[in-house]
This record gives structure tokens, sequence and C-alpha cells, in this order.
């Protein structure tokens, strides 16, 4: 934690609630600040460090009690409830982590490349297409007035793919491109899914396998809440 607060920037990260922390001061926004001390290889922290806490359950759940740790310590610049509604949005990195390897890459994992110059070169190549496609549904959906995470990824890459097959003469004159490029944005804008946000959803093991360790538990679930009145506080 240490490390990351040195290079300026903050963490929040979910904690076990039966980790042992003493409350050192109660925040009117419920939080409250600890001394936080770790344990590496069996060697404890004995100065520790700073942090806040934040417990909170989420209404209409099954009571579960969750607890978050901050290096952001001020409750008025971080409230406690943007935080605990801005946490689950860490998965939305596992959804972009999917878009690029199972869409752009139609689920292959091993690049052709055997240089690492090579390798390095189609990575960067992998992240600019995604950038460029989530940059289109950006703008379908600011031109329909809609949140982007409501748009489908993989339509949105089938309209750019099919309009990269058509004549080139549709793109001139430059008047003619621009009318191109609008009616490709609307189009990816009426590729509407169901949100994935505020949903729970079981993890399960798709394929036996292949590693000695044991696997997650099955039943247990990854809620994604992004609502602040879907979180409550506790104090």
């Amino acid at each position: 934690m240490e490390k990351a607060t040195a290079s300026g920037a903050h963490v929040l990260w979910r904690a076990k609630v039966s980790m042992k922390l003493k409350v050192d001061k109660v925040l009117p926004d419920g939080s409250w600040l600890a001394t936080w001390k770790s344990a590496t290889r069996g060697q404890k922290d004995e100065r520790g460090v700073s942090v806040r806490v934040i417990e909170y359950r989420l209404k209409g759940g099954n009571g579960e009690t969750f607890r978050l740790i901050t290096s952001l310590l001020d409750h008025e610049t971080a409230p406690a409830r943007e935080l605990a509604a801005l946490y689950p949005q860490c998965w939305e990195i596992e959804l972009a982590i999917k878009e690029g390897k199972h869409v752009l890459r139609s689920g292959q994992i091993t690049l052709r490349s055997k240089m690492p110059e090579l390798v390095r070169q189609k990575f960067w190549g992998v992240l600019l297409a995604h950038y460029i496609v989530r940059k289109m549904m950006a703008r379908a959906a600011l031109d329909g007035d809609v949140a982007p995470d409501v748009l489908s990824y993989q339509s949105s890459v089938e309209i750019i793919r099919s309009s990269q097959t058509g004549p080139v003469l549709a793109f001139f004159p430059p008047q003619q491109r621009v009318s191109q490029q609008e009616a490709l944005l609307k189009e990816i804008g009426r590729q509407k899914v169901s949100s994935s946000r505020g949903k729970s959803k079981e993890r399960s093991i798709k394929a036996k396998p292949r590693q000695k360790f044991a696997p997650r538990p099955l039943g247990s679930k990854v809620r994604v809440k992004s609502v602040l009145n879907e979180v409550e506080v506790l104090s």
C-alpha cells in the first residue's frame, strides 16, 4: 500500500470483515479510521499505516456485510457511499479483457509473432482496435443519450467490419464520408443489450481444470452494483 501511495495513487480494496482492526476515529459518513498492520511471510508490520474503513450492505440483498479499506482518509473528498458504489466498477476490466480476447481475436489466445518486439506490437494493435471500437460506441451512446454499457460490443465490431468491406468510392467526397460515419454511429446505437450492472452471477467452472489446485467454490457470487441508493453504509 505504501508503494502505491508513494506513486501518487490511492488504494481501494475489499477486506475480510473478520480482519481485526481497531477503531481510531469514527467519521460523520459512517466510515472510520484505523491502523492497518500488514503481515508478510509471518512478519508483522509493527508500525502500521493509517487507513479508512467502510462497511456497508446492499439494500434488498442477503444481509451480507462488505468491508472496504482505502487510503482516501478525507470523508468529504471521498464520501463512503460514493466509494462503496465505485468499488464494483473494477469488474468492468474483466469485460474489457473478454472483448479483446474473445471478440476481437475470436478466442485466439496465442499471438502468432515469435519475437518479443513483434508480440508487443501485436498486443498494442489489439489494444488500439479495442479503443477505436469503444470510442465509436461512446460517441453513439452520447448521440443517443444512453449509457455506453447498454450497447453491444460484439455487434459494434461486426458493424464496423462490414463497413470496411464496401467500395472505397463510398467514402468520397469528404461530405459523403461524414454522412457514412453518422449512419454507422446510428446503427451502433441501435445495438442494445441488457446492462450487467446491478446483477449477480454465480461463478461456475466451464471446463475441467488441469491444475491440481482447488477451484473456487461453486455458488460464490460476484455482485456488480453502481447505484448510490443501493448502498447502506453501516455506522
